[in-house]
């Protein structure tokens, strides 16, 4: 999926984790529910979102379990084998830009105006 892009919104699944690489960069990670179809037929997709540097601080300040958030940015499929023998995936997305949505569940002591996302992610 090179040079793609992804737009998705949805609810954030479990705190944004921060860490830093060995380099130093602060790196957040997290999960995104998002509801598929209607009636018998809905589902939840998960997306494993993460945002680089100042997008990754904010991110971790502003938001937490069940904040509803749009994020764009460029998708990449990680594959692996369960311990089951099982073949997995995963869509991550590598965060560009970012919204808290209006009924949104922002963290209490975050401001009062959300963040609009609009710096590019620095990898």
């Amino acid at each position: 999926m090179d040079g793609s892009e992804i737009q998705i919104f949805g609810n954030i699944g479990r705190d944004p984790e921060q860490k830093y690489t060995p380099q130093g960069k602060m790196v957040t990670e997290f999960s995104v529910g998002v509801s598929v179809g209607y009636g018998e037929h809905k589902r939840t997709d998960w997306f494993k979102a993460v945002a680089w540097e100042k997008q990754a601080e904010l991110i971790g300040k502003m938001c937490q379990k069940g904040t509803t958030i749009w994020l764009r940015g460029t998708p990449k499929v990680a594959v692996w084998t369960s311990k089951e023998g099982e073949a997995k995936g995963q869509i991550e997305i590598s965060i560009r830009d970012w919204r808290i949505l209006k009924g949104g569940k922002p963290r209490e002591e975050a401001e009062a105006t959300p963040y609009d996302g609009d710096a590019e992610a620095d990898e």
